[in-house]
């Protein structure tokens, strides 16, 4: 535990990339840009559909 790197929240948050939700296995996390006043937003959805805009 000695050799452990400090990491700055804005480095982890790269990392991780950000508030992508934890989806079931057969699905992916997809991230809908802000369109219409409306923000962006994550969904999950499952791998055989992808991610449609």
């Amino acid at each position: 535990m000695k050799n452990l790197k400090k990491i700055v929240k804005s480095e982890l948050k790269k990392i991780h990339g950000g508030n992508a939700p934890v989806c079931e296995y057969d699905e992916i996390a997809c991230r809908y840009p802000p369109a219409d006043g409306n923000p962006a937003f994550w969904t999950c959805e499952p791998i055989a559909h992808g991610c449609g805009q």
